[in-house]
């Protein structure tokens, strides 16, 4: 069964998110993100509903926008996207 993906709001942006396991081992995905027009910044926590953030998506920010980037310590891949 293929979890639904939510949405996570944290400052000034949203994130799309899924949990997932691989090696019977959960985390969060990023797939994708919505920025207030007024933020330049993308905040991406360590963990998100009790799991760690482990995996940003391909495309998860594409054609976004923003300035600086913080991400968490525990990231294993990030997938391919653009950034402007």
């Amino acid at each position: 069964m293929k979890n639904k993906p939510f949405e996570y709001k944290i400052n000034n942006c949203i994130l799309e998110c899924v949990k997932e396991k691989y090696n019977k081992v959960e985390y969060i995905a990023i797939k994708g993100l919505s920025l207030a027009s007024n933020s330049d910044t993308l905040i991406i926590p360590e963990e998100i509903r009790g799991l760690p953030v482990r995996v940003i998506k391909d495309n998860a920010f594409y054609g976004k926008q923003f300035h600086h980037a913080v991400l968490p310590e525990g990231l294993e891949r990030i997938g391919n996207f653009h950034l402007r």
